[in-house]
Formats: structure tokens, sequence, C-alpha cells
């Protein structure tokens, strides 16, 4: 019976705990920064221009309002498999520049890291020109 009690308990603790990711408006992010350590947003922005490591989000206008973003670090086996051609990050890098030569926009699913600190990117999704939707995870 103890395990029982035991078990429902922790079942509905994960229930209650969980929250589902929502949306933010790119210009309020920018200004209020992404502060609350591992919670989740999605945005939708402009590829400024995207690197290795990080991606430079911005609203499409205003070239001072942009937001850095970085991207996962790259596991043993992605740094295995950088021996013998690119990495994910490489690749992504390259197609999010695309992205920003054509400006698409794009949407993100981002991870606070707390206050001042960039958040990681967990996702990407956009509709290329031909209309097919692309997406990249981490």
């Amino acid at each position: 019976m103890k395990r029982l009690t035991l078990a429902a308990l922790l079942a509905l603790s994960a229930c209650a705990s969980y929250e589902p990711v929502r949306e933010s408006n790119f210009p309020q992010l920018v200004s209020g920064g992404c502060m609350e350590e591992g919670k989740q947003t999605i945005v939708t922005a402009y590829v400024n221009k995207a690197y290795e490591n990080t991606v430079v989000l911005w609203d499409g206008a205003d070239p001072s309002t942009t937001m850095p973003a970085n991207l996962p670090r790259a596991g043993f086996g992605q740094r295995l498999k950088n021996m013998f051609g690119d990495t994910k990050n490489e690749v992504a890098a390259e197609q999010l520049n695309q992205v920003a030569q054509q400006r698409l926009p794009v949407t993100f699913t981002l991870e606070c890291q707390g206050k001042n600190v960039a958040p990681l990117v967990r996702g990407v999704s956009y509709t290329d020109q031909q209309g097919q939707r692309v997406a990249i995870a981490y």
C-alpha cells in the first residue's frame, strides 16, 4: 500500500510540475531578457547571422533589436564525426545563414539560462521558399 501511495504521489508531482512552452513577443524578450533559468519559450524572429555556436536573432526591422542565442555544444559523437565531416552545428549555421539571406521568419524554442546569459536553442523551424516545413532539433 505504501508503494502504491508513493508512486501515486510521484506521478501527481510530475504532472503538476509540467508547464507547456509559451510563445514570447520578440521585442519584449529582447528588452526583458530570458531571466528564469530552465524556463522555455518560443519566439519568432529573423536570423541576423549564424555561427557554429551562436545565432543572432533580430526583429527584421531595427538592427539594434538583436539577441544572441547559443547552440548546444557538440557531444562526443558529434566531435568524433567532425573528424570526418561537418558537425551538426556547422551545417545548421550554414542553413540558417541561407535563411537569413532569404529573410524568412524562423521559430526558435529557447531555454533560458538565467539573468545576463544568452538562452540555449532547443529547436528551430521555418517554412522554406518552396513551402516545405524545415526543423532542426537539439
